[in-house]
């Protein structure tokens, strides 16, 4: 059971500090007006979108998956901020290890594959692929996923590699307590 609890909390850290940075990212991301009425849609759920029927639909899909990660977010942020006080140095190291290794595995696969593999489980519906002269594809060029991605994956490593630091630097004299 301890083992589980050890994961439990590792992961739900890795987990928030992956989706409070990707909401960082996605906040003070540059955009064109276009970009930025597709944002307030996909922050609200609310106005009208400048793409055809078949693109509102996956608008409004992405529109859903964010509104989830906003709450899982917020519950990994509350159980984070609850427990960092009693992670002990070898839970820091982990979590700081798991922050550089995993994005890092992401961005030396083939960026087709992985781009294909999110949309395939986050849509498994279908409706993510348009033609090349679609208007939603013209405003979020594949150019636009990946810079997005190799940021969000280079300030999840950065973070990563401060917690690895800070770990090793931090002298606890606390028993390893775990707080679920």
């Amino acid at each position: 059971m301890k083992h589980f609890f050890l994961i439990l909390r590792t992961t739900t850290v890795f987990v928030c500090i992956v989706l409070i940075s990707f909401f960082l990212l996605f906040s003070f991301h540059p955009r064109s007006e276009v970009q930025v009425e597709v944002a307030d849609f996909l922050h609200s759920g609310q106005g009208q979108l400048p793409f055809g029927t078949y693109e509102n639909e996956h608008m409004y899909d992405v529109f859903i998956i964010l509104s989830v990660l906003r709450i899982l977010g917020a519950i990994a942020l509350l159980y984070t901020l609850h427990i960092i006080p009693s992670l002990t140095r070898s839970e820091l190291f982990f979590i700081g290890w798991m922050c550089v290794v995993i994005p890092g595995i992401l961005t030396i696969l083939p960026w087709d594959n992985v781009f294909t593999g999110m949309h395939l489980l986050l849509f498994p519906q279908g409706n993510w692929q348009f033609p090349a002269t679609s208007f939603l594809i013209q405003t979020y060029p594949e150019r636009f996923f990946m810079l997005f991605a190799a940021i969000w994956a280079s300030v999840i490593i950065l973070v990563g590699a401060g917690i690895v630091y800070g770990a090793r630097k931090k002298h606890s004299t606390r028993k390893n307590t775990y707080v679920l």
